[in-house]
């Protein structure tokens, strides 16, 4: 019990080292990070001290030194690779809002699920001599997990099928009672085998994960370049007295494009504050403020008179000098912005 404490606190304490509070399992170097630190480094230390208690107290009878490192080398890394994933992940997810599948994704889960409970089934239910020959089985199924359903789908797939497949290799050791050469042979061929699968799928869903959000941030900027450009052109040989409409529309694509609540273009007053001259706002959502960045915002009015953008994701990300502009934000409702100085030359509009 002692050394498998102190087992997960080295990995947590490399983990954290080396990514912070926080570890992404769509992000390739922190699913390399946990593998190496978490589920290789920390086992690996840990089964020196641990199988030496037991050599030292001739426990169990007969124990080996080196075969029983192995085997509980490769056996607490499944268990890391297999249990940890899953509960960060739930975790993770249940701080996060829940968004309803698509039917045609719910049906491809369900599908899978069902798939996974055969296989399960098949291992359970099968002679255990077969057992080895169904550990390979429920490989395409992980596949398909990795490739579809990324980190989550294969955490939760792998924990499923590992629990199964644990179940039937019980039973063939039980008949392996009186071989103790051949039990401990299998137990070290099973547990490479799923540590070397689970490895392989979560690189692989990694991988897949990160090329995937590449594509989206790539088509995320084509998109913005081209709505800029549509907005440039849409102001091209505009009258003076339609400036209003096309600012209005400029400012209507880009809430859309963008997914916010409000934008708005203001202008500078003679006390450093600005006046919102044109706004469009999503409806059921209030109208800003029609005089902005008073007094009760003096940091981000520092900032915008420096020429500075002033963003933020969170209220709370705000500095320790902007405490009356927190206050000033939640007042009004505001979560999250992004306000950019515009100029003309280098006069400041």
């Amino acid at each position: 019990f002692a050394t498998n404490c102190g087992q997960a606190q080295l990995g947590a304490a490399l983990v954290r080292r080396l990514l912070g509070v926080r570890i992404d399992f769509d992000n390739l170097r922190h699913v390399i990070v946990f593998i190496a630190a978490a589920a290789g480094f920390a086992p690996f230390a840990a089964s020196f001290i641990d199988v030496g208690m037991w050599v030292a107290t001739a426990w169990p009878e007969g124990i080996r030194y080196w075969p029983a490192w192995a085997i509980r080398f490769a056996s607490n890394a499944l268990a890391v690779l297999v249990v940890t994933p899953i509960l960060v992940l739930g975790i993770n997810r249940s701080r996060t809002r829940f968004h309803r599948p698509l039917a045609s994704r719910f049906a491809e889960a369900m599908v899978l699920a069902l798939g996974l409970g055969g296989a399960g089934l098949l291992i359970g239910v099968s002679e255990p001599s077969h057992i080895p020959a169904l550990m390979y089985t429920p490989l395409p199924l992980l596949l398909w997990a990795a490739v579809r359903f990324g980190p989550a789908g294969v955490s939760g797939s792998l924990f499923a099928i590992t629990f199964c497949m644990t179940m039937g290799a019980s039973r063939l050791l039980e008949t392996l009672i009186e071989r103790p050469e051949a039990a401990q042979t299998f137990s070290l061929q099973f547990f490479i085998v799923m540590v070397v699968t689970a490895v392989s799928l979560m690189l692989l869903a990694a991988v897949i994960r990160e090329r995937e959000k590449a594509e989206a941030r790539l088509r995320e900027q084509l998109g913005f370049e081209r709505l800029l450009s549509e907005v440039s052109a849409g102001f091209a040989d505009r009258p003076v007295e339609r400036l209003d409409e096309a600012i209005r529309v400029a400012l209507e694509r880009i809430v859309h494009f963008l997914d916010v609540d409000r934008a708005s273009i203001a202008r500078s007053a003679p006390d450093g504050s600005v006046l919102l001259t044109n706004s469009v706002f999503r409806p059921g959502i209030d109208p800003p403020p029609a005089q902005f960045l008073t007094d009760e915002f003096p940091w981000s009015r520092d900032c915008t008179l420096r020429g500075q953008v002033v963003h933020f994701a969170r209220v709370d990300d705000l500095p320790d000098d902007a405490v009356l502009d927190r206050a000033g934000y939640r007042r009004l409702g505001i979560r999250s912005a992004v306000m950019i100085p515009l100029a003309a030359g280098v006069t400041r509009i």
